[in-house]
């Protein structure tokens, strides 16, 4: 089962425990924005703040290394493991589920746990089958320091890590995290950020973060996580370089490969092939296993052994308290019997001072022992019932209480299956408000485009009325063109037959005024119209015209204008139009 997660993000968090990598994980959801789906209230003694993590990927983690005979605490697994064997499908199945459910519909998402540094070959497989690009972020601490909070961490719970006490056990799982995590990172999405620095400068390393994933940091998460998460108090042991000098001598290979990794915690990228070079010269992890494989099964087998030992005395305590619970309610049921008892030897001892004081009278006697046995026998068989009664009682009591604990059983599996379903409405809400935020995406962009189409279609047509406009002027210019070349055909027509007479040619001339007055009403009709069509095409002439009579008054211009009226024909400068222009031109002149 994959999801659609074309562009996703993923931001794998780890490192060995008490390294930061809690610290580091909130740092990465508040200041970048990522989520990393951790529940607020999943805190303990040993870490306050909170563990941001995603409580069923820790318990899955623990279940597959419990699978391969391990723990987060052990050294030794086994020869190397290939997870894409058929064995790890139904663990991998599980992953894929886990991570649909939370984060199929994120854009950018993170899972911090320490166990990632010896399994992230597993993790590596699950989230390139989800489709996400992975990027790896490695918390780094100082061994020794990680030792000294592990023995702390010991001395609240000795029952989480059983040789949390032992510092030289802490500071071999410490090498053996980290080079595991080296040997089996799978690209160069790979960066380095040390504790010290984390506290000391938040912004620089969280830019540095948000630089290998292209993420902006959000300066209000940012500043909510320097004064809301992060305290001075988070620092508890700052390590003097004369305390390493005692293991110097058995683990200087542990110390060495704090110092090459710490050298890379001021780079914005670790490389795959400079992660393999920090593991020049470092003893190898089966020869690592090998020294201490004996060692830590034996440990692993103290381990299941003391907590198959704290069942049984668990179960033993619930036992014991049922026990005295048992016996509570049977003093109680033994006060009452023993109170009733009383009672009755009460009532007895009146009856035979009764008996005594009626010896007197020997008929009366023997008819009152009489009834005083039958009374006895009565009160016998009301305490036999009462007996009885308080048995069925306890019985009722008892079925009462199982009923009481299937009732509470069912309870919880309610409360779980509420949890399960409040988590899933939220994978689901944020499912809802990201799709309709694309819904919305897409509306704008389709009143966009609507607005785009309205002002094509008006240019469009704008186009077409300037190109009817255009059609209807150049009809107009041929019309004209034609009348003249028949008007010239007339002309010559005229001067080549001289006896045309003078009435023939009036009246010919009289037609053509008419004519041409019929045009000028014609023409008088478009001008008077209010249509935007015809007034646009005259105020555009107007203007033309106007333009052209302020370029007729420029001298430079005259001289151009009269070379143009002399080699226009004689009938064209000879016309109504022209004279008409000359009149008006030479008031003009006059006026200035």
């Amino acid at each position: 089962m994959m999801a659609n997660t074309a562009n996703q993000k993923v931001i794998l968090i780890s490192g060995m425990h008490r390294s930061g990598t809690s610290v580091l994980a909130a740092g990465v959801q508040y200041a970048l924005d990522v989520n990393m789906q951790a529940v607020d209230d999943h805190k303990g003694e040993d870490n306050p703040k909170g563990y941001f993590e995603n409580i069923e990927i820790v318990d899955l983690n623990e279940k597959i290394l419990r699978y391969l005979g391990s723990s987060w605490d052990s050294l030794f697994y086994g020869k190397a493991i290939d997870f894409s064997e058929s064995r790890f499908d139904s663990f991998c199945q599980e992953a894929l589920h886990i991570l649909n459910k939370y984060y199929g519909n994120c854009r950018c998402w993170g899972v911090k746990d320490p166990r990632f540094s010896v399994l992230l070959p597993f993790w590596g497989n699950v989230i390139h089958q989800f489709g996400s690009k992975l990027f790896h972020v490695i918390a780094l601490r100082h061994p020794l320091e990680v030792a000294f909070s592990q023995k702390i961490r010991h001395e609240q719970f000795p029952e989480f890590h059983v040789c949390g006490e032992d510092l030289q056990y802490t500071l071999n799982l410490w090498f053996w995290y980290n080079l595991r995590l080296l040997k089996t990172l799978p690209d160069d999405n790979n960066i380095i950020v040390e504790y010290k620095k984390l506290l000391a400068d938040p912004p620089h390393e969280m830019q540095r973060i948000g630089r290998l994933i292209d993420v902006e940091v959000d300066p209000e998460g940012l500043r909510e996580y320097q004064h809301s998460f992060l305290e001075k108090q988070l620092r508890h042991h700052d390590i003097d370089e004369s305390e390493t000098e005692p293991f110097l001598d058995d683990y200087g290979h542990v110390f060495e490969l704090y110092s090459r990794m710490k050298q890379h915690a001021n780079k914005d990228r670790l490389p795959l092939k400079e992660a393999r070079r920090l593991l020049d010269g470092m003893p190898d992890d089966h020869l690592l296993q090998s020294w201490a494989a004996p060692i830590y099964s034996y440990v692993n087998t103290v381990k299941s052994q003391m907590s198959e030992l704290q069942a049984q005395a668990q179960t033993l305590e619930e036992q014991k308290a049922d026990i005295g619970n048992q016996l509570i309610e049977a003093k109680s049921e033994s006060q009452e019997l023993i109170n009733a008892l009383s009672l009755h030897k009460q009532t007895v001892t009146d009856l035979e001072l009764k008996c005594v004081q009626q010896e007197k009278s020997l008929g009366e006697s023997s008819s009152l022992l009489l009834a005083l046995q039958q009374k006895v026998a009565a009160l016998e068989s009301d305490v036999s019932q009462k007996d009885q009664s308080l048995q069925e009682a306890a019985s009722s009591l008892s079925a009462l209480e199982q009923k009481v604990t299937d009732l509470e059983e069912v309870i919880s599996q309610k409360d779980r299956s509420l949890q399960e379903a409040a988590a899933s409405l939220s994978a689901l809400e944020q499912k809802v408000t990201d799709l309709e935020e694309v819904i919305s995406q897409k509306d704008r962009s389709l009143q966009e485009a609507a607005a785009s189409l309205s002002v094509l279609e008006q240019k469009v047509t704008d186009l077409e009325e300037v190109i009817s406009q255009k059609d209807r002027s150049l009809q107009e210019a041929a019309a004209s063109l034609s009348a003249l070349e028949q008007k010239v055909t007339d002309l010559e027509e005229v001067i080549s037959q001289k006896d045309l007479s003078l009435s023939e040619m009036n009246i010919s001339i009289s037609e053509k005024d008419r004519l041409i007055a019929g045009y000028r009403e014609e023409l008088y009709s478009v001008y008077a119209s209010h249509s935007w069509r015809y007034t646009w095409l005259f105020r555009k002439v107007g203007d033309i015209v106007r333009g052209v009579q302020r370029l007729v008054h420029r001298p430079r211009m005259r001289s151009v204008i009269k070379k143009i009226y002399f080699r226009l024909p004689r009938f064209i400068r000879s016309s109504r139009f022209i004279e008409n222009r000359k009149v008006h031109f030479k008031s003009n002149e006059t006026m200035r």
